[in-house]
């Protein structure tokens, strides 16, 4: 018997199969399963759960689906890979600002963080170093950047993508209030405050600042395809408020 599940626990697909025997061994086929997905007009994480009725074996896979026609929609957001004057002129005027750090973090800054979605192999003080350098990452799912996005507090399939395509942004001479949106968790031998997305208020205007590459294939990857979509309509809500102050130059210092 199969079934796929909602974050909710509540079923949305189930099909059996009967079988008189199933061999032991690997890779043995014993039935299919198949759903129609068009239907799903809002993001979300399912489950594959696959059980003999009447026993307690049973397996279970996440997966998660997201609308294919959805658009990428800026709004009011100018989105840039650099504050040059058209950045600045946004922030004073009080608008909003998405800045793409990808490929551009200083060395000194976070581009030499190894940015792993496994962990670190044993440690890194008896591995020379060996990357990765980080534990994955560390983010509050209720928070509204992620409200199309949906997410745990920590790392999960969902987010190889994104991960594999970012750098660390460190932090560590930013403001004590500032907390990552996304924040990748550093090697414990050096517990640098590593951030992959964070806002700020700077200058009269709002910013978010994310070091995921949000561009280059964008529409062959769903995931951060879809998370960039998130992060555009948190940006367009009043919810987008950030607290904590962070002046141009620090923005600036960031970048190589």
């Amino acid at each position: 018997m199969s079934r796929i599940i909602n974050a909710k626990g509540e079923s949305v697909h189930s099909d059996s199969t009967a079988l008189d025997e199933i061999k032991i061994g690997n890779n043995i086929p014993v039935s299919s399963v198949s759903m129609d997905l068009s239907k799903i007009e809002a993001p979300q994480k399912l489950t594959l759960e696959v059980l003999v009725k009447n026993t307690p074996f049973k397996n279970r896979w996440d997966f998660w689906v997201y609308p294919a026609k959805q658009e990428i929609n800026p709004g009011n957001v100018f989105i840039t890979d650099k504050i040059d004057f058209k950045a600045e002129e946004v922030l004073k005027k009080g608008g909003s600002v998405l800045l793409l750090t990808f490929g551009k973090v200083g060395k000194e800054k976070g581009a030499l963080v190894a940015i792993g979605f496994s962990s670190i192999f044993w440690n890194t003080a008896w591995t020379r170093n060996q990357p990765p350098h980080t534990l994955g990452i560390l983010c509050d799912p209720k928070h509204p950047v992620f409200s199309e996005f949906p997410t745990e507090y920590h790392s999960n399939w969902q987010w190889w993508d994104p991960i594999a395509h970012s750098q660390a942004m460190i932090l560590d001479k930013f403001p004590a209030d500032l907390h990552p949106l996304i924040q990748a968790i550093d090697t414990w031998f050096e517990n640098r405050r590593l951030a992959l997305a964070f806002e700020t208020k700077t200058r009269n205007g709002k910013l978010m600042v994310c070091s995921i590459d949000m561009k280059d294939k964008i529409d062959e990857r769903p995931v951060t395809r879809q998370l960039l979509i998130s992060m555009l309509k948190y940006m367009n809500s009043g919810s987008f408020n950030p607290r904590t102050q962070v002046g141009i130059k620090d923005i600036i210092s960031l970048i190589k």
